[in-house]
């Protein structure tokens, strides 16, 4: 007996282990889902909509990566479009999913950064832009703002990537909910940490160094003043003929002076 989908015509519950093996794979720690297929054997995961994701928060020892789902967010489920549920097709290849509308991109790359996925959610961001966004998409968007607690190195990777594609839309379209200068200031500290498929480009860095302003009144701190003049020359390297040599100014931080130290 086979359980068929009323919405998506020719596709049934799949009740294959292997089918479910390969979908946890692709999506990690995200298990709310159910796998379907049809008679050629293509598997397509179903994931509901309606249901407002939101991280666990604990106390700031660590960081939770376990999903919140509130089924009962009137305001969540009155924004929802007619679909009420997102499809994806697996590729053919059983490398990654099909994302068939700007709506299921953004809520899976949202559901991928709660879980701590950050390297599918670098993957995922400019497929997740648009310069007018329905209220469904926009609720999805706005949930990143819920999730700038999150330190890792690639969590300030991947708000700083989205930061940079996001730069020509204008003020009124996705406004990111976050600080460009205080993310790339944490993103140059933590460089060290950040996986190389999280990395930003040279031009981005550079494009996202010109958007760094601090505060009124303060300087650009010289961890950001250096990391402009070494990404800058590295960009410059094309350009540079063969017999020339490159050179760069680095500046350090005076030491404070403490006066009467340990003379107890």
């Amino acid at each position: 007996h086979r359980l068929y989908s009323n919405d998506n015509d020719g596709l049934y519950i799949s009740t294959s282990t292997n089918a479910r093996d390969l979908v946890e794979k692709l999506l990690g720690s995200i298990d709310h889902f159910i796998v379907l297929q049809n008679e050629d054997n293509d598997l397509f995961v179903l994931i509901p909509g309606c249901a407002l994701p939101r991280r666990l928060h604990v106390d700031g020892s660590h960081l939770s990566v376990q999903v919140l789902l509130d089924r009962r967010n009137q305001e969540w489920i009155n924004n929802m479009g007619e679909i009420r549920c997102y499809l994806y097709p697996v590729h053919s290849s059983k490398s990654f999913l099909i994302t068939p509308s700007l709506a299921s991109s953004m809520y899976l790359m949202v559901m991928y950064f709660i879980t701590g996925a950050y390297q599918e959610v670098y993957k995922m961001v400019e497929s997740c832009v648009s310069e007018d966004l329905t209220s469904e998409e926009l609720q999805i968007f706005n949930q990143l703002e819920f999730l700038g607690n999150d330190n890792h190195p690639d969590a300030h990777a991947c708000r700083l990537k989205l930061s940079a594609v996001t730069v020509g839309l204008g003020e009124s379209a996705m406004k990111c909910p976050w600080s460009v200068y205080e993310e790339m200031l944490e993103y140059v500290k933590k460089y060290d940490y950040v996986s190389s498929a999280c990395r930003l480009t040279t031009e981005e860095e550079l494009l996202l160094l010109k958007m760094s302003t601090p505060s009124f009144g303060y300087r650009l701190p010289t961890e950001l003043v250096n990391r402009n003049s070494y990404v800058s020359a590295v960009n410059n390297i094309s350009s540079l003929p063969t017999d020339k040599t490159l050179s760069i100014k680095i500046g350090i931080e005076k030491p404070p002076v403490i006066e009467n130290f340990d003379c107890g």
